[in-house]
């Protein structure tokens, strides 16, 4: 099988003698036909064959399946702001503004901050109301940021 140089138009109808030809292709490719590229693993595994990787960074509150670039992440604004309309069994990051909770335990609103994330930064919001259960895994000590489900 010999190797064939192709050249499709963008947006052009993928036929089947189009599929034919790159099939055949990869086969030569395979083979190391004369003419055929030779790829090794070194190559495949070497970002300098590749490039870094780069993406369209898309706007803040875009939610879908699109990937998310790291400028899109750390211009993100994680966590609503308003968390005293979070009704019972919502969970969020709170600031803990008062003393050591362990996990599991409970606490009120009123020792914790909403908040939210914005470039990196979390910036200190309400208080929230209702008794909080502290979800993280972990003792949060003062000032440490965790995950909190409200339950009453």
């Amino acid at each position: 099988m010999a190797w064939t140089n192709l050249s499709f138009s963008f947006g052009s109808v993928l036929t089947s003698a189009k599929m034919t030809q790159m099939y055949d292709n990869f086969a030569a490719m395979a083979a190391g036909a004369a003419g055929a590229p030779s790829i090794t693993r070194a190559a495949l595994d070497s970002s300098s064959t590749i490039g870094d990787a780069t993406g369209t960074t898309r706007a803040v509150g875009t939610n879908n399946t699109q990937l998310a670039t790291t400028a899109f992440v750390q211009a993100a604004e994680f966590v609503n702001n308003d968390v005293g309309s979070l009704a019972v069994g919502e969970m969020t990051l709170l600031k803990n503004n008062g003393s050591t909770v362990a996990d599991g335990a409970t606490i009120a609103g009123s020792s914790l901050l909403g908040g939210k994330f914005v470039g990196g930064t979390w910036n200190n919001g309400s208080a929230p109301s209702g008794t909080w259960r502290n979800i993280s895994g972990a003792s949060v000590n003062l000032n440490d940021i965790a995950t909190f489900q409200r339950i009453a």
